[in-house]
């Protein structure tokens, strides 16, 4: 499953992009990837999201296929936490 960015991305000096693949409506993380390309082997939905972030948000704390994009979102300033990065939470679904 590929995703092609549309050039209008704002990425602040010392920020970092990652790509996030969800599945389900719950958008449990599966995978991330530096590129927005991901390996599915089994049907459903899926949605690839774009994180811009620094050192801040500390990553480790993803578990795929356990930790959600709404645990994410909920830690950055956008979805009321106090880290300030920014997840695209609609992103590109596909099934």
């Amino acid at each position: 499953m590929t995703a092609t960015p549309d050039g209008n991305i704002n990425v602040p000096a010392g920020y970092n992009v990652i790509y996030v693949l969800t599945s389900g409506t719950g958008l449990v993380i599966e995978q991330v990837n530096a590129t927005p390309s991901f390996t599915v082997t089994s049907g459903g939905l899926y949605t690839i999201h774009t994180l811009v972030y620094d050192s801040t948000l500390d990553l480790s704390i993803v578990v795929p296929g356990t930790t959600t994009g709404f645990d994410v979102n909920g830690l950055l300033v956008q979805g009321g936490g106090s880290i300030c990065a920014s997840l695209d939470v609609a992103g590109h679904s596909s099934m």
